[in-house]
């Protein structure tokens, strides 16, 4: 122990002295401790010391071996087989000295601290011994209650102010506020909205809500069940307009549309709450208003259990829906998620288009498992069942194994769960459990309950990785604050009893650090500073590249697009808009993919350079840019829009205005993907500023907490070095005690930080 160091000096323990064996060990022990050098030159030749020298030292006598003995005594009751009443008893004795004037009051005090520290540090190690063992049912609310307990704790016997209760509130709070995302995807006809409606145990979802534009649903919890309709903000649906199919747009430009355009669609979001009954209205594709073309979500609210503890469950659009900006925003809500249940229909499962974003998921997100669900279970044999099964584990297995490094693809493939469900009989079960009867269907057979198993477990169970990385951030901050707790009694213990001048010198210390973690800082300040502006240059730079190229690869397919045209033309032949579909499916693979590699690359490479300027700051963010192809094709498909309003005014006798109208036409469909390109460019880049300016932020903030402490933790120093030795002591034995409690709740932070990162 440090302070049997500090309290001995240069004195060298004497070992192996099996005082603390004999039948008589507390008696000789407490006798032994109570000597100091005025006691020793008193009872020095007493029969007492006498046998002791005798017995223990040989028959050598001085106050330099009595010291040693002292020092091994006390070492010797760390030991692990000396019993704690051992301790209790030399401490009753030393009392019983005390009270009979053989010890002094300060000698006392002295021993009785150096004995408690013994006492407590043996019973943190039978506490770890606990906490190694510890076992949890409800990681998340067992271990973050564990915490509380420790923070009542250090509030209750360390003075703690107000700054750090408040910080201790937070920490729990935020923990608290955190909120799991289930993302829920799949191809049409997967089945996902009667997977919903069994979860929900009620048919809210169903075939006459599926959104006919890009829109999805986010399910949260409520006592209450409401639903609230958000429909697109003037900008978004401007951007939506430009890739979705003519007939649509002609239902847009009508007379009748354009004034429910103009009451739902705004400069800021509008968003209106709705009865769970009136929900058709806004998102069925069969109502006569096609007021679904106007909505972008719709979140309901459903005492569900599953979502109680700040879960959301959000039901993405189809994958393979012909408008383009449904996959787009599916991709965008996935990265947002914790965990994804992927639907797929038992009879066929595993499509290609399945596999690739599945694939895709698992190398753009941070999602820690995906959950693959056969769906319509109930339609094939059980045979047949087993087989799809197997089949779908092993066509996904294999073509992971067969595109990615075969190290990485196995890990993938541990991120991967399977079940098979039959949602219809699930739900009919719930809702009308006489017809399910009727029909032979049961809960059991239906494998609902596996899923629920599956989604308690995963959110909240011992394994759940996103439960264990919001306690993990928890205990990392509460760490933080412990160390710097411990660090003010630290240098409040090392000055308790230190001369004025001492206490002066370490002052200037203080200042001198402090001054040097200002400039330190300000520094960082001035590199942020010029790391924005160093983002700014190389995007216009990138900006002025990428025009260039689009430029080029504009005028190739023009060419190309224009002479397919006139070819048909010529020989008075209806436009082949397939094979202008396929001419420019062709180019802009062959262009833009080559422009958005070189583009992710370039970006990724400058940020990369940027993050590891700034090694003072950790920042976890990936430069991973999700550009993917979906920008090719929404270019696509908008070029095609234009392309055949263009050929339906045209013929060959006006082929010149033909060519100046395309040029328009792509000068138009390449701005957008410029303009989208350079869009999540700046996104990323604010992103990673603002991630950095908080950091800097946090920085300054701890900072300042810390000097204000120091400050406090000085002034009390500074206070207590007025008080005699007496009270010196007493303070002292507070400060130990507090730094007990410090340790305890430090060592619980370590074992449950062990547990969070175990598999």
């Amino acid at each position: 122990m440090d302070s049997l160091k500090e309290f001995f000096g240069d004195v060298f323990p004497l070992h192996n002295l099996k005082i603390l064996d004999s039948s008589n060990a507390s008696n000789l022990a407490s006798i032994i401790l109570s000597l100091d050098v005025d006691s020793f030159n008193i009872f020095w030749e007493t029969n007492t010391i006498s046998d002791i020298s005798n017995k223990y030292l040989k028959g050598e006598l001085n106050y330099k071996l009595i010291e040693q003995m002292q020092y091994g005594i006390l070492l010797d009751l760390q030991k692990d087989s000396i019993d704690i009443k051992l301790i209790e008893e030399v401490t009753n004795n030393l009392l019983t000295l005390k009270n009979n004037n053989l010890l002094s009051n300060k000698r006392h005090d002295t021993l009785i601290r150096l004995l408690e520290k013994i006492k407590l540090h043996k019973l943190q190690q039978t506490q770890d011994i606990k906490e190694s063992t510890i076992k949890f049912v409800n990681f998340f609310d067992e271990s973050l209650e564990l915490i509380k307990e420790q923070i009542d704790t250090i509030q209750n016997k360390c003075e703690v102010n107000d700054i750090t209760k408040n910080d201790f509130i937070e920490i729990i709070n935020k923990a608290k506020n955190q909120h799991f995302k289930i993302g829920i995807a799949g191809i049409l006809s997967a089945g996902k909205s009667t997977l919903i409606n069994a979860l929900l145990k009620e048919e809210v979802l169903g075939s006459s809500t599926i959104p006919e534009t890009a829109s999805l649903t986010i399910l949260r919890y409520s006592d209450n069940k409401k639903a609230e309709i958000t429909f697109w903000n003037t900008q978004e649906f401007k951007e939506l307009q430009k890739t979705i199919s003519n007939e649509t747009l002609e239902l847009l430009d009508t007379e009748s549309f354009k004034e429910k355009i103009q009451s739902y669609i705004q400069d800021t979001t509008k968003t209106i709450e709705v009865k769970i009954d009136e929900l058709k209205n806004y998102t069925s594709a069969n109502t006569s208003d096609k007021l679904c073309n106007l909505v972008k979500q719709t979140t309901l609210y459903t005492p569900l259990e599953i979502l109680k503890n700040n879960v959301e469950l959000i039901d993405t659009p189809g994958l393979d829906d012909p408008i383009i900006q449904r996959e787009i925003i599916t991709k965008e809500y996935i990265k947002q998620c914790d965990l994804l249940l992927y639907a797929m229909n038992a009879s066929q499962s595993a499509t290609q288009l399945d596999i690739d974003f599945i694939i895709y998921v698992l190398e753009n997100t941070n999602i820690s498992r995906i959950l693959i669900i056969l769906t319509h279970a109930d339609l094939l044999e059980k045979r047949e069942l087993d087989l799809a099964f197997a089949y779908t584990k092993s066509s996904i297995q294999k073509q992971l194994l067969d595109k990615i490094p075969h190290t990485k693809a196995m890990l993938m493939i541990e991120r991967l769960d399977f079940i098979y469900l039959a949602s219809y009989p699930a739900l009919l079960c719930n809702t009308n459990p006489k017809k399910a009867q009727e029909k032979g269907y049961t809960l059991k057979d239906s494998n609902l309950q596996t899923l629920e198993n599956y989604l308690n477990s995963t959110l909240l169970g011992s394994n759940s990785t996103k439960a264990k990385d919001i306690i993990f951030i928890a205990l990392r901050q509460f760490e933080k604050i412990l160390l710097k707790l411990q660090e003010n009694l630290n240098l409040e213990s090392k000055l308790l009893f230190a001369s004025e001048s001492k206490i002066q010198e370490e002052i200037e210390i203080i200042k001198s650090q402090a001054t040097q973690k200002t400039e330190e800082i300000n520094a960082l300040q001035l590199k942020l500073k010029n790391a924005k502006e160093e983002l700014e240059i190389f995007l216009q730079s990138a900006k002025n590249s990428l025009n260039q190229k689009l430029k080029n690869a504009k005028t190739i397919l023009i060419k190309r697009i224009y002479d397919d045209i006139l070819y048909d033309m010529e020989k008075n032949q209806t436009i082949q808009n397939n094979r202008l579909d396929r001419i420019l499916e062709l180019g802009l693979s062959d262009f833009l993919i080559d422009i958005l590699r070189d583009s992710k690359k370039e970006l990724s490479k400058k940020i990369d350079q940027i993050k590891l300027s700034f090694s003072e700051i950790a920042i976890n963010e990936s430069s991973n840019i999700n550009l993917d192809k979906n920008l090719i094709t929404k270019c696509k498909i908008q070029l095609l829009n234009e392309i055949q309003k263009i050929t339906k005014k045209h013929n060959k006798n006006s082929k010149d205005s033909m060519f100046i109208e395309l040029g328009r036409c792509f000068d138009s469909g390449f701005l957008s993907f410029e303009d989208e390109i350079i869009k999540q460019s700046k996104n990323f880049e604010s992103k990673i500023t603002q991630d950095f300016t908080q950091a800097l932020e946090n920085i300054i903030n701890t900072h300042k907490k810390d000097e204000e402490e120091k400050q406090r933790t000085l002034q009390k120093i500074i206070q207590n070095s007025h008080n005699n030795n007496q009270e010196k002591e007493q303070r002292m034995i507070k400060i130990d005690s507090s730094q007990k409690c410090i340790k305890d709740a430090l060592k619980l932070c370590t074992t449950l930080q062990q547990y969070t990162t175990k598999e």
